[in-house]
């Protein structure tokens, strides 16, 4: 009897012992953020001030420097351009990003665990999104400082698709943070701010039709749901303005999702992580537009709409012309991973040899026809930078850093794979691009992905009406590979740059021959190996 009891108090006395999540409002930490898929270790240091409403980020140990002045309506942002290190200074207010969960009471305990050689307590979540469901967790030591923050889903934090994250924690220390994080950089003396675009918000109009009681109680069903998405997303906005705006926005959002899957059509939406923002923070956040120039420079046009004669399916990866699927994270740097694809691809099917090559040394260094590194930019700029530097390294000689850092092509070793020239193929023409991807190998293409629904692919053809086409309207480079006929329906075979994680293992079936929707066929490029 009296070991039973004995065995039942320390069983209560270790359950008291798990130590709590903390709730810090101020904050220092340094460790590393990292992708194990695309072996990515990214040194990160975060001081964090939500009583001022301001926040400093140091990634790669000063390469990349973020200081939000919310406080005081401003942003300073230290970042390399080709060969010198810039600054930029912005006007406008944001949401601070937290690395600690917003709100630890819906974190499940879930054990102790050897994480880091430190013995941590672990705590679980579960998150939805991108149409699949994510577990996080949370870990933190005897005395509740953080250990690891491990994301098996979408990056909360710092918003990205479906993959595996890791934040480790070296160091953790809570209270006021020193001032000297918040001084104006030198570089930053006497740079103008330049003001945010503003985001006229539309009034919201009710689907309903009368105002009454069906009104009021659609209205309490979105406060309710908005605050399921608030603790889902570990949203905490700065002021109660900003909290309406967003709710706004989401009502908006989850309005247009409820009317379009009232249709019953081929394919169904829900809400996720981008409802409450605006479309303008979408597209500079996940997947920027730059202009285009009128002439990317190609030295010839591939016309040939010849299809009568070409196999029926096509897919590279059979001949062993494909690198694995790889990941851009969170960098606008989608157009040097279609680059390097179409280029690793048709290099193969011209050498019989398959060459992983980087997408860093272009993020870094290919600054030419409006390309902006991590900002977006055109695979006939990677071309045409390949061609003036004489070649490009491997992947494994100047590997890949998930953000801009300093040009270094001056003494980077070459792989060998160079380029004479690179083509456009016919505008608009499915045929056209058919006939350059079953004579020629992989096609760098630009397409439309802003449509919600291209975020949550998971199978099947992808079509959506809403897809436009035209050169305006891309806004996301990928690598179409093959194309073939499922289920009746023609498809482009195509490689992303999301993980494995995101479609059919890294890889979607777009619509082929149905209008050219998406825009597949309107930006073709390929390169000419030597």
């Amino acid at each position: 009897m009296k070991s039973i009891l004995l065995l039942t108090l320390m069983a209560v006395a270790t359950i008291l012992a798990v130590p709590s999540i903390p709730q810090p409002t101020q904050y220092i930490m340094s460790g590393t953020f990292e992708i194990p898929y695309f072996n990515i270790v990214e040194p990160i240091t975060l001081a964090y001030d939500s009583i001022n409403n301001r926040q400093f980020i140091d990634y790669y140990q000063g390469l990349d420097v973020i200081i939000n002045l919310f406080n005081q309506d401003l942003t300073y942002t230290i970042s390399p351009r080709v060969y010198e290190m810039t600054c930029t200074v912005t006007q406008g207010n944001g949401t601070l990003i937290n690395v600690i969960p917003n709100d630890p009471t819906n974190w499940i305990f879930n054990g102790t665990a050897l994480v880091n050689n430190v013995q941590s307590y672990s705590f679980t979540k579960k998150i939805s999104a991108y149409g699949r469901t994510g577990t996080y967790t949370f870990y933190i030591d005897a005395n509740g400082n953080p250990i690891q923050f491990y994301l098996n889903g979408v990056d909360t934090i710092f918003d990205s698709h479906p993959d595996i994250y890791i934040l480790n924690f070296a160091t953790y220390t809570e209270g006021p943070v020193a001032e000297s994080y918040f001084a104006v950089p030198e570089l930053c003396n006497g740079i103008s701010p330049t003001p945010q675009a503003s985001d006229e918000q539309e009034s919201t109009i009710s689907i309903f039709g009368t105002i009454g009681q069906q009104l009021v109680a659609r209205e309490k069903l979105h406060r309710v749901n908005f605050a399921d998405f608030k603790n889902k997303y570990n949203r905490n906005y700065q002021s109660n303005a900003e909290h309406e705006v967003r709710f706004n926005l989401y009502k908006k959002a989850a309005n247009m999702i409820d009317a379009h899957n009232a249709k019953g059509l081929s394919y169904t939406l829900a809400v996720n992580q981008f409802a409450d923002m605006t479309d303008e923070e979408f597209h500079t956040r996940i997947t920027p537009k730059n202009k285009r120039p009128e002439n990317n420079g190609a030295h010839s046009t591939h016309d040939n709409e010849h299809t009568i004669s070409l196999p029926a399916t096509v897919d590279w990866r059979q001949q062993n012309c494909v690198t694995p699927v790889k990941d851009q994270g969170v960098c606008g740097s989608c157009w040097t991973f279609g680059s390097t694809g179409s280029l690793e691809g048709t290099y193969c099917v011209k050498h019989n040899s398959l060459i992983s090559l980087s997408e860093q040394q272009l993020v870094d260094c290919a600054y030419i026809m409006e390309s902006q590194g991590c900002n977006g930019g055109f695979a006939s700029s990677a071309f045409q930078y390949i061609m003036n530097d004489q070649g490009i390294s491997t992947e494994a000689a100047y590997p890949y850093l998930m953000q801009n850092g300093i040009c270094k092509d001056r003494y980077a070793p070459k792989s060998g794979v160079t380029v004479a020239s690179y083509v456009n193929v016919t505008s608009a023409s499915e045929a056209a691009l058919q006939n350059a991807v079953a004579t020629v190998g992989p096609v760098a293409v630009a397409i439309d992905a802003s449509v919600p629904d291209f975020r949550y692919y998971s199978s099947g053809v992808y079509y959506s009406p809403a897809c436009q086409n035209g050169p305006d309207d891309l806004d996301h480079e990928v690598l179409a590979i093959g194309y073939g006929t499922y289920q009746g329906s023609d498809y482009w075979l195509v490689k992303n740059s999301w993980s494995t994680n995101w479609g059919i293992d890294g890889y979607i079936m777009m619509a082929r021959n149905h209008g050219n929707n998406c825009g597949i066929s309107t930006q073709a490029t390929y390169p000419i190996p030597n």
